[in-house]
């Protein structure tokens, strides 16, 4: 059984039609943890005006996009062209809670999220070897942020 506080290690994930599933390892012991969220639904991004707007920026052009967000059950479409459609659910899962594969996580009531954080001597490492970019392309900064945090 898994309690509120637990701390793991997030090795992997995977898909099946109705959940996903996180792999982790217990930190105080290593056991392994096989735990499932079974109310995810995989999806996809179009610009057509269907379903839930979503936000985006455009990698290629640093642009925001309106896209819609359309859920899916079973297979979609061979010939359908749209955003994320070859993403692993289970990656985009990873993605959307901000897990993050290799780190320390803790159990919460929202499931598992992210325990790592740049306080102390990693935040003032960080800053020495990134603080210049926050003011040369602050997008860059946030992301790297986000990823060593």
């Amino acid at each position: 059984m898994i309690s509120k506080g637990q701390l793991a290690w997030l090795v992997g994930s995977s898909y099946k039609p109705g959940q996903v599933t996180l792999k982790l390892f217990a930190s105080l012991d290593l056991k392994p943890i096989d735990w499932a969220d079974r109310g995810f639904q995989p999806y996809y991004l179009t610009p057509h005006g269907q379903g839930e707007p979503v936000k985006k920026i455009d990698l290629f052009t640093g642009n925001e996009l309106t896209l819609y967000k359309i859920t899916y059950t079973g297979k979609p479409s061979k010939d359908m062209k749209a955003w994320e459609l070859d993403i692993d659910p289970a990656l985009s899962y990873a993605y959307d809670k901000r897990l993050r594969f290799g780190v320390l996580h803790r159990f919460s009531d929202r499931g598992w999220v992210l325990d790592a954080s740049l306080g102390g001597e990693d935040g003032s490492r960080f800053e020495k070897l990134f603080g210049r970019i926050s003011r040369s392309d602050p997008l860059k900064y946030a992301a790297l942020q986000e990823a060593y945090a």
